[in-house]
């Protein structure tokens, strides 16, 4: 196969769309193992400092984390259905000892739908242990989809918990129609990898993000799909300076919401980036847990408070509603005919709970790596994730009820910084709270010497960064606190302020999280939510619905988009990160990090007359820039310099946001949405 390059040349890289000269007899592939990889961890040693508290042992003093405490990996191979007729997965085998047999569940429930599981609960003989814990200490295993078929492709994936000591790993799937077999071999550098995954409105356009280790220099040569090679219908932008390379590929028909794929990128260096991944399309959840809290048959209190939360900007309901008039409301047909009115969806826990049609997502189970901490059975180091093969099976029973909707888990920290990387792959949605006002109450109430690492929310970045590393290209949702936290002792601790809110969203968004919520609005006890009425958590409230008004503004480019270093110059204490949104915009995410949080509040002080020089990519003409606040869009004052486009944003007080387009339907766009669905409800928030 020969290509050509229709090439707009730039000093640093260029937009290439690639297009066929000659093609071979069939771009499909005709082997059933399309390809596989060794995806290692990735280590963000900078943070390290932030998880010396750790998860103790109760019977060592010892800390869980370690300096050069080694991370996992994971298995991934890739295959294709190409017989006439459906392919039904039965197990996996790792060096030729079954999967199935290997990770075992016990009789113990340490949390709902979740038996813990381990090799060591296994049948295996201890010379087989020896062998699959030299194989990298399988912790859980999963085939995507687990019925395949005709002409369709497969994820499997395995994890590991550390290393393999042999050079390669042999897999093999275990079908009706026999078996397939493939090679792994062990990398100790991190490879090529697929970031980002999203779609057109249509679904007849795919969008990549991919990384090579050599950034932007080193371009993909060869794409494909679910082993067709698409190379002649893709556009790709490169730069240099841009270490994501983000691909645009034409389909031959539109996906199907919820169905399963697998994307590669070949390099000339003969190394590939894999990905699968499920067709998803809503709209970026801005969601709120618990409700305000009512007897059975108070109806007045329900509406009020869907009113409520609407006038928030929150488009979920998350699980653990935790109010009686609330949940029977909206198991009636008035109350979810409201919540369709109101453009609100559920999370919910089971299929069919409440009556339920059209769920945002299904709740696997809620911090699944504490209730590892519980099983004492194992041994410290050997407990995160044995609870993940459960959810692994709840969420296939799942799927068969319901293919259509996505499923959630939400993970804490414990085992930190392991739980992220072991579950990040479990889910369709990945969830995390580092509940930051917690780390706070935390040093001010037992640990003052660890002040400088916490007096900013520093923690929010570090999680989202690694939950987004972990399980991209699959959905990142961060769970941030929004309650005043008081003990049995009858000691309390402040509301987050809104300043903090802002800046930990912001941070979230800045590393790749594309969903958010909030923990939780019930008022009273030990987490005091923030429907009370006291000054402070009105307040966050308040903060809280402004920030829905513009993330939700900018939620298809957030979820559209993908996070990318900027090569640009700022003030001092200014940080801007981006998303990058396909080819066609640049999302700029400013943050005032001129703050401290104390137990009394924020102080922050403005950066004034704040200029932004962005070097921008080969492939993007500023065609506008505009800001996106909870008030709409509007003019920002920018020129573009050969390539450098100089931006004035005058005083940011917090944070700001900042587009940069070469698409001139986009504000339009943006603004349509925001007055429809927003403003009304800004306004509301702003008497």
């Amino acid at each position: 196969m020969n290509l050509t390059f229709d090439r707009r040349i730039g000093s640093r890289g260029s937009l290439f769309v690639l297009i066929f000269v000659l093609v071979a007899q069939s771009s499909l592939c005709q082997a059933e193992i399309l390809g596989s990889c060794y995806r290692k961890d990735e280590p963000f040693p900078e943070y390290m400092p932030l998880w010396s508290e750790g998860y103790a042992d109760r019977d060592q003093v010892d800390q869980y984390t370690y300096e050069g405490m080694p991370l996992g990996a994971s298995l991934h191979f890739y295959y294709r259905n190409v017989t006439s007729s459906t392919v039904q997965v039965s197990d996996v085998l790792i060096g030729g000892i079954s999967l199935l047999e290997a990770i075992q569940y016990s009789e113990d429930k340490a949390r709902k739908h979740a038996q813990p599981a381990s090799i060591e609960f296994s049948k295996l003989s201890e010379d087989q242990k020896k062998q699959i814990k030299a194989s990298g200490e399988p912790i859980w295993w999963k085939v995507e989809p687990r019925s395949i078929k005709a002409g369709a492709t497969a994820e499997i994936t395995v994890r590991l918990r550390k290393r393999p000591l042999q050079e390669s790993v042999a897999l093999t799937l275990v079908t009706d129609k026999g078996k397939e077999e493939a090679t792994i071999a062990v990398a100790d550098t991190i490879g090529p990898r697929v970031h980002g995954v999203s779609f057109s409105d249509d679904r007849r356009r795919l969008f990549l993000y991919l990384r090579h280790p050599n950034g932007g220099v080193t371009p993909p040569n060869a794409l494909y799909v679910d082993g067709e090679d698409v190379t002649g219908r893709t556009t790709l932008g490169q730069d240099n300076s841009y270490a994501i390379v983000p691909v645009e590929i034409l389909l031959d028909n539109p996906f199907e919401r919820a169905s399963f794929h697998c994307a590669r990128a070949e390099y000339q260096d003969g190394s590939s980036a894999w990905a699968g991944f499920r067709v998803w399309d809503d709209e970026l959840a801005f969601g709120i847990w618990g409700a305000r809290p009512g007897a059975q048959e108070a109806v007045d209190i329900a509406k009020a408070y869907l009113q409520d939360i609407a006038q928030h900007n929150i488009n979920v309901q998350m699980e653990m509603v935790g109010s009686e008039a609330v949940s029977a409301f909206l198991k009636s047909d008035e109350g979810r005919q409201e919540m369709q009115r109101l453009g609100i969806r559920r999370m919910i826990a089971d299929y069919g709970k409440g009556n339920t049609q059209n769920p945002y997502a299904y709740f696997l189970v809620d911090e699944p790596d504490a209730g590892d901490y519980t099983v004492e059975s194992l041994d410290i180091r050997s407990r995160v994730g044995a609870l993940a093969q459960s959810l692994v099976r709840k969420g296939e029973q799942l799927r068969e009820s319901d293919p259509a909707t996505p499923n959630l888990v939400n993970v804490n920290s414990t085992f930190k910084p392991e739980n992220w990387y072991v579950y990040g792959q479990v889910p369709d949605i990945f969830a995390t709270d580092p509940y930051y006002q917690a780390r706070l109450l935390e040093v001010f109430w037992r640990r003052p010497e660890r002040y400088p690492l916490f007096g900013k929310a520093t923690i929010i970045e570090a999680v989202s960064k690694i939950s987004h590393s972990a399980c991209a290209p699959k959905t990142l949702h961060l769970v941030l606190n929004a309650v005043s936290h008081r003990n049995k002792q009858g000691r309390v601790f402040r509301f987050g302020t809104p300043e903090e809110k802002r800046i930990e969203t912001y941070y979230a968004l800045s590393a790749g999280a594309k969903g958010f919520s909030y923990w939780w609005y019930t008022p009273g006890g030990q987490s005091h939510g923030c429907g009370a009425q006291e000054p402070e958590a009105v307040a966050l409230w308040r903060e809280i619905g402004l920030l829905g008004a513009e993330i939700r503004t900018l939620g298809s480019l957030i979820q559209g988009g993908c996070p990318v270093d900027l090569p640009l110059t700022s003030p001092n204490n200014l940080s801007v990160n981006g998303i990058m949104a396909t080819n066609r915009a640049l999302v700029l995410i400013c943050i005032n990090e001129n703050y401290f949080n104390d137990r009394l509040g924020t102080i922050y002080s403005p950066v004034r007359d704040a200029v932004v020089s962005l070097t921008l990519p080969i492939w993007l003409n500023a065609r506008e820039v505009f800001e996106v606040s909870f008030e709409g869009t509007k003019d920002v004052s920018f020129a573009d310099q050969q390539e450098v486009l100089k931006l004035q944003l005058g005083t940011v007080n917090v944070t700001k946001l900042v587009v940069v387009t070469s698409d001139l339907k986009l504000r339009t766009k943006l603004q349509e949405y925001y007055v429809t669905h927003l403003k009304d409800n800004v306004a509301s928030l702003l008497k």
